[in-house]
């Protein structure tokens, strides 16, 4: 079992039970990110600004072209991590 969320501030994102069977790939992180974390951005960003920015290391599904292509394409900010 693994569990995802997120927060900015003392704001809580979603708290989420990841489906057992299997470990993270790009494929299983890019729907959580579309399923909760992008409504949570949009809303935080309503709420604070442009200056919000999302935060990760390095693993390989947070690198993915396909999960950056999709927080490009939904105008996600995000911080830049050396290689």
């Amino acid at each position: 079992m693994g569990v995802w969320s997120c927060y900015y501030g003392n704001e809580m994102g979603p708290l989420v039970i990841l489906k057992e069977g299997g470990r993270m790939t790009a494929t299983r992180y890019l729907e959580t990110v579309k399923n909760y974390f992008v409504p949570f951005y949009k809303r935080i960003v309503r709420k604070y600004g442009r200056g919000v920015v999302m935060q990760e290391d390095n693993t390989p599904w947070h690198t993915a072209k396909i999960v950056r292509a999709y927080l490009w394409s939904r105008g996600v900010s995000l911080l830049q991590w050396p290689a």
